[in-house]
């Protein structure tokens, strides 16, 4: 069980190992040194964490073994660090992981200038189980070393995949990608996934008029990174409505908020509630698949149902320029130019869910791949006749 070490400057003097970076904490009341690996001379390669929030220091460093970890305070000066770093310590030794994009602009020039690896890191699409607490271990992770999927500005290791994979000549990916659409259709996969029980089942469901077209619009949380990299235009969710109402004045457009603003309380900057004269408030307790599996499209700004809307075979309209956007298969408002190529949904989903995220299995914590983490997810309700999709 690895521990949380604070080791202070007065403590660390007395341990050879650190000499060589001994200026760097005589600055700083004290630097996280996570692990037993820095009592170990023989590991030398070092990642510096910046920007990862505590409860994530035991799984990101069980996930990435073999390493010393360095967890770099929000509150200290990113150019002093980096500065004594460079004149105390190997530089070919050390690789920068950021969570998102919430390290400073800093970090990046200094990255470039001397040639240090720098790995952005977020969730994956297919991330745990829904619980109350945002501190559920990921059973996926997305390491990207080009930039990160949700800012569509620059390019990112998924767009480099999706534009230039050879999928043609991986039958054996495509074979892949098919079964997975067939169980994310199935069992109703999300990113966070919500297991289907009796009382799901039995749950009301929203009322829907026969015979009119229907569009669902996807709530966001309007500070998310998704909406500022991923989106020059729209920014709140009552301009996808408004946007909808403008496309489809015929069309019924039923919104559903995101669970972190109508449930957890993060900060809105529009108000959708009042805007009862074009649309439908769908409350958060009517499980997605359920409301999904009824309408004829869905509009978002960038929120990855967009994606899983795609799956299940409905219209897609982005207004923004999520990585699923721009391959041919939604209807974008956002153009991105570097997307040259034209994708069908295997290839997209062979991309997106199989070749760019990394998957852990959640008991061990070693690197598995999707199918062992959906027959995790859905456990008991896992079909023996769907083992052949595995």
């Amino acid at each position: 069980m690895l521990k949380i070490f604070k080791y202070t400057y007065n403590f660390i003097k007395r341990i050879p190992i650190f000499n060589h970076i001994l200026s760097f904490l005589t600055r700083c009341d004290y630097c996280n040194f996570y692990g037993n690996s820095w009592q170990n001379p023989q590991i030398k390669s070092v990642i510096i964490f910046w920007s990862f929030a505590d409860w994530k220091k035991e799984f990101i460093t069980k996930y990435y073994p073999e390493h010393k970890y360095l967890f770099i305070h929000r509150n200290l000066k990113p150019e002093w660090i980096l500065n004594n770093l460079y004149k105390n310590y190997d530089i070919n030794q050390i690789i920068f992981f950021v969570w998102g994009k919430a390290a400073p602009a800093y970090l990046y020039q200094f990255a470039k200038k001397h040639d240090i690896p720098l790995v952005s890191v977020e969730d994956g699409f297919l991330r745990s189980i829904q619980t109350p607490s945002y501190y559920t271990k990921p059973l996926s992770l997305a390491f990207d070393k080009q930039g990160i999927y949700f800012d569509a500005n620059t390019p990112s290791d998924l767009e480099n995949i999706l534009n230039f994979y050879d999928f043609s000549s991986d039958k054996r990916l495509m074979l892949q990608a098919d079964k997975l659409i067939k169980l994310f259709t199935k069992y109703h996969l999300t990113k966070y996934y919500v297991p289907i029980s009796s009382e799901h089942k039995q749950c009301k469901r929203p009322t829907f008029q026969k015979n009119r077209y229907k569009i669902l619009v996807i709530g966001q949380s309007e500070e998310d990174a998704s909406i500022k990299y991923g989106s020059k235009k729209y920014k709140l969710n009552t301009e996808i409505i408004f946007k909808a109402h403008k496309d489809y004045p015929e069309a019924d457009i039923y919104y559903r908020p995101h669970p972190d603003v109508s449930l957890k309380g993060r900060k809105k900057l529009s108000s959708p509630e009042n805007l009862k004269d074009i649309c439908y408030t769908i409350p958060n307790d009517i499980p997605l698949y359920q409301i999904l599996t009824q309408v004829d499209h869905v509009y978002t700004i960038s929120s990855l149902v967009g994606m899983e809307a795609l799956i299940h075979g409905k219209k897609v309209t982005t207004l923004g320029a999520p990585f699923y956007s721009n391959w041919g298969l939604t209807y974008d408002d956002q153009i991105i130019d570097r997307r040259t190529r034209k994708l069908s949904l295997q290839e997209l989903v062979a991309g997106s869910y199989i070749l760019y995220p990394q998957y852990f299995d959640p008991v061990t914590s070693q690197e598995t791949d999707i199918f062992t983490v959906i027959k995790y997810l859905v456990g008991d309700n896992f079909s023996s006749e769907d083992k052949d999709l595995l």
